[in-house]
């Protein structure tokens, strides 16, 4: 169809939109540009939206690199690690409040259920490299924002892109929500044909440039917003949740349609009521990398000063002078020589500022917690539940950082995914206990995922756990003096928040209908062992009564007394 005046003045609208959310992010961009430099020479250039190679410019010292890549895939494998599961779905009533699960029939085998589905969607997409990619631009550049395409049909895998800082704008609401984003990309002209081609028919001019040129590379911007003319009880797409439009340089419309989620999510590191776009530890301990880049020159100019020195040599060698390895300088005047022109300066002190230096930036990038299992050598001789509590300390220093991934990235993607692989549905119905609870407007029952990842069972280790050893301890010699005090507690309830806590998913924790039973069963068990004992014991107080009492006896006594003839021996 043909472009009307709505369209070419949503493409203005927009256009002029994505100018304004240029000039927000142009006031950190020389942030960015010294990060490119100093921490992530591996990304292409960010002042050129061309897809080219990194420039790869020579820097003296990757401390900041390696430190900053270290810090990308500890946090990945500290809390979304494939190798294990990194979250457990659990369920809330209307108000909030938590379920036990393991009351309501069938609830726990059901979420155990969606967990494994979801695990093996994430498993069977590139979900975990994008995941560490997108970590370790939270390390340097601060604001990673990931592009999550769900299968157009059953059988292909989800895709996720973690963008390039350069190819992603966002902006926010009043509630601090990343919620518009602008990103540009390139596509060949064969790709645009394939993409959008049927909807621009009518374009002839430009459907045509796109045939004849199919190699060409093109810019295209996708913005993707909330939908002011949002209708939940309309199916038409552009009246969706979320807005998406593409459109070229020019403001020409390639696509407008609508989505049910926001498919890009963005993690801010940390930002104030003031920021839009988040610093980093990258950007904070800039000066200090730079500080490494010219002391590390320095050192390298002094080892290269010492291993080929400066000479001094007489005038009258100037012409026979060489100065290549293993060269002989033939002379036949006496006490001609040439000399090493030795420079004082206290070396060993630089070292000393260098290693320091180091080591700020290693400790900015928190290096001691992804080495710490590795630094940990036989003869600290440190117990696991050691190793344990130091991680768990080191992991409280992190607590806001992983508050922002779980809150700002963790629970959106779950949730779409969820929604996404239930509408097409690729994931088990819930039962008829929760189909009731949640009743007919499905707000009844909500469910939500708690993160089991390695760093946020440190943290809970180092919280809760700590808080019930502590109490242990103090009410340990208590009950000792007076086992009664021991009413004061449910000990029952504590156990149950212990493992829980611990990360034990709710399907292995029983029900108290079930614990009732147990106990009740373990009653009747031993009320079945003390009636057996005493049948036991009568039974063998009755055995003698079985013989003959021997006559003057108390036994013969009894009998006469009850008219019991006395036996005789045969």
């Amino acid at each position: 169809m043909a472009e009307t005046a709505a369209d070419k003045a949503l493409g203005r609208d927009l256009m002029d939109l994505g100018s304004e959310m240029e000039s927000v992010r142009s006031l950190i961009e020389p942030r960015y540009r010294d990060v490119e430099k100093y921490v992530t020479p591996w990304m292409s250039p960010f002042d050129n939206h061309e897809q080219l190679p990194p420039t790869m410019e020579p820097i003296y010292d990757h401390t900041a690199v390696n430190a900053c890549n270290t810090m990308g895939n500890g946090l990945t494998g500290f809390t979304t690690n494939p190798a294990v599961p990194w979250f457990i779905l659990g369920l809330f009533g209307k108000y909030g409040e938590p379920l036990e699960s393991a009351e309501i029939p069938g609830a726990a085998h059901w979420l155990r259920l969606v967990e494994h589905c979801l695990m093996g969607v994430l498993a069977r997409s590139n979900f975990y490299p994008q995941a560490a990619s997108m970590a370790i631009q939270a390390a340097s550049h601060g604001s990673p924002t990931m592009w999550c395409n769900p299968p157009k049909f059953d059988g292909q895998a989800w895709s996720f892109q973690t963008q390039h800082p350069k190819s992603i704008w966002f902006s926010e609401n009043d509630r601090k929500e990343v919620d518009n984003h602008r990103r540009r990309f390139q596509l060949q002209n064969k790709d645009l044909f394939r993409l959008f081609g049927a909807a621009m028919s009518d374009y002839s001019t430009l459907v045509a440039e796109w045939k004849n040129s199919p190699a060409k590379w093109t810019t295209v911007y996708h913005q993707v917003y909330p939908n002011d003319e949002f209708d939940p009880s309309s199916i038409a797409s552009v009246k969706k949740k979320i807005r998406s439009v593409y459109l070229l340089g020019d403001g020409c419309i390639l696509k407008n349609e609508g989505f049910d989620f926001d498919r890009y999510l963005t993690w801010r590191w940390q930002v104030t009521s003031d920021q839009t776009y988040s610093s980093s530890v990258a950007i904070d301990i800039m000066s200090h990398t730079k500080t490494l880049q010219q002391m590390k020159k320095t050192i390298t100019e002094v080892a290269q000063q010492q291993a080929e020195p400066t000479l001094i040599a007489p005038d009258d060698l100037r012409g026979p002078v060489r100065m290549a390895p293993r060269s002989i300088i033939r002379t036949s005047r006496d006490g001609q020589k040439i000399e090493r022109l030795n420079l004082t300066g206290n070396f060993v002190w630089t070292e000393q500022a260098y290693a320091a230096e180091r080591a700020i930036v290693g400790e900015a990038f928190h290096e001691d917690l992804w080495k710490m299992l590795a630094q940990q050598s036989a003869a600290s001789r440190m117990t696991a539940f050691e190793v344990s509590q130091r991680i768990g300390e080191k992991a409280n220093a992190l607590g806001s950082i992983i508050a922002n991934h779980n809150s700002e990235f963790d629970d959106h993607l779950i949730s779409m995914i969820f929604n996404v692989e239930m509408k097409a549905g690729r994931l088990p119905p819930p039962p008829p206990s929760i189909k009731s609870m949640a009743g007919s407007d499905g707000k009844g029952v909500q469910m939500r995922p708690h993160y089991i990842g390695p760093l946020q069972m440190a943290q809970k280790r180092n919280g809760v756990l700590e808080g019930f050893n502590t109490a242990l301890q103090a009410i340990g010699p208590l009950l000792q003096m007076d086992p009664s005090n021991g009413d004061h507690i449910n000990f029952a309830r504590w156990l149950r928040m212990a493992v829980a806590s611990s990360g034990a998913p709710e399907e292995v924790i029983n029900g108290m209908d079930t614990v009732v039973q147990i106990r009740q069963g373990r009653m009747e068990a031993i009320k079945q062992q003390q009636q057996q004992a005493q049948q036991q014991a009568i039974m063998q107080n009755l055995k003698p009564m079985n013989q003959a009492p021997e006559p003057g006896s108390i036994g013969s006594a009894l009998n006469r007394t009850l008219g019991i003839p006395e036996r005789t021996a045969v």
